[in-house]
């Protein structure tokens, strides 16, 4: 009665903590899959990834010694891959385009995509623009990408400050 007693214990345990280690793994097969494209990208100019993020289906890094970051995201149907070098921009700052829902009573905002636009030193050229949230192509609703655009317009703009040109 006991050896049963035991190995019922030991069938239930297994069945309760299979989910975790699973989860656990894919969660760290993710991170690895994400430094790895990071780092990837750094590789190409033989640059030093000092510091990321991961979140979502993105990540982001930055090469503090030779002032450039590294992008990266990957859902199902887009990837983009994106290497900047900060010494050719002006400032970053924050985009979060949101639209209003619910009734004019109850009214809040959502957030439909949340982007670090990064403006260049050289008149006339396009934003570069690093997109860290869209509901249209993230399947999951907004966790730590408000958090994260702040973190990282702080590092990127103090980076830039670092190299911009004295007056």
């Amino acid at each position: 009665m006991d050896i049963g007693t035991t190995i019922s214990g030991l069938v239930l345990t297994f069945i309760c903590v299979l989910p975790i280690i699973i989860i656990s793994r894919s969660s760290s097969k993710k991170k690895q899959f994400f430094i790895k494209a990071i780092n990837q990208l750094a590789s190409h100019g033989n640059d030093t990834v000092t510091a990321t993020d991961i979140w979502g289906s993105a990540a982001i890094g930055i090469a503090s010694d030779t002032n450039k970051v590294f992008f990266y995201t990957k859902s199902a149907d887009y990837e983009d891959a994106r290497t900047v070098n900060l010494n050719e921009m002006r400032a970053c700052r924050i985009v979060n385009i949101s639209s209003a829902s619910g009734s004019k009573e109850s009214q809040s905002r959502v957030i439909d995509r949340l982007e670090l636009a990064l403006v260049s030193r050289t008149p006339g050229m396009p934003e570069t623009v690093l997109e860290f949230y869209n509901t249209e192509r993230n399947k999951y609703t907004l966790t730590r990408e408000l958090q994260l655009t702040d973190k990282w317009a702080g590092i990127i703009n103090v980076a830039i400050k670092k190299t911009a040109p004295k007056k």
